[in-house]
């Protein structure tokens, strides 16, 4: 009896593990990155690292600021009506502004980290896909010329 509710465990936690896999790859999947180019792909993934290079940076100036050395983020957006809104956010390590704007940066940086392992998958898997038929091709022809060579 204890025996089958081992079991049952095991398979069950199986089962979790794949769900939660499964959720992850289609959370981080991108239709439009899957339907570029490798060139385009390739150009999404180095805007996604520099982008996440800057929300890096963006984290080691939160953690440094202080009173005497505030830093300024500059917002603008535009709302419902198509208007553009700017506002100067002070950050100077002890304020609220501070603490939200880093757990902003936080998050911002791991969805960043996450879609750039996505696209360098997603660009892996292709390229040696590609190599893979190459090399496939390359073989079936020389056995093609092989068999040839026996029938002649």
């Amino acid at each position: 009896m204890n025996v089958a509710l081992l079991i049952l465990g095991i398979i069950l936690l199986i089962y979790v593990d794949v769900q939660i896999e499964r959720r992850k790859a289609e959370e981080y999947r991108d239709a439009e990155f899957d339907l570029s180019t490798v060139n385009e792909k390739l150009i999404k993934a180095d805007q996604t690292r520099i982008n996440l290079n800057a929300m890096e940076q963006l984290a080691t100036d939160l953690r440094v600021s202080s009173p005497e050395m505030q830093i300024v983020l500059q917002i603008t957006w535009l709302d419902f009506n198509g208007d553009s809104h700017v506002y100067d956010l002070y950050c100077d390590g002890i304020n609220t502004a501070t603490e939200s704007m880093q757990a902003v940066t936080e998050r911002e940086i791991f969805e960043l980290r996450e879609a750039l392992a996505y696209q360098l998958a997603d660009l892996n898997r292709e390229t040696m896909h590609e190599q893979s038929y190459e090399r496939n091709d390359t073989i079936i022809s020389k056995i093609g010329e092989w068999l040839r060579g026996e029938t002649m």
